[in-house]
């Protein structure tokens, strides 16, 4: 169980770090709302 649990929180982690990563990424080169820093912002809290 402790195994399956650490499993779910190293996805959780991960996939939080890619879309507070990847959110910036489109405001900054594909000029997307600035209204996307917010949840990538909210994720890169999650992550840390």
């Amino acid at each position: 169980m402790e195994m399956l649990r650490l499993s779910l929180l190293f996805a959780v982690t991960a996939l939080a770090e890619i879309v507070g990563c990847y959110l910036p990424w489109l405001v900054l080169k594909n000029g997307r709302s600035a209204w996307l820093l917010l949840p990538a912002a909210a994720s890169l809290a999650l992550f840390a």
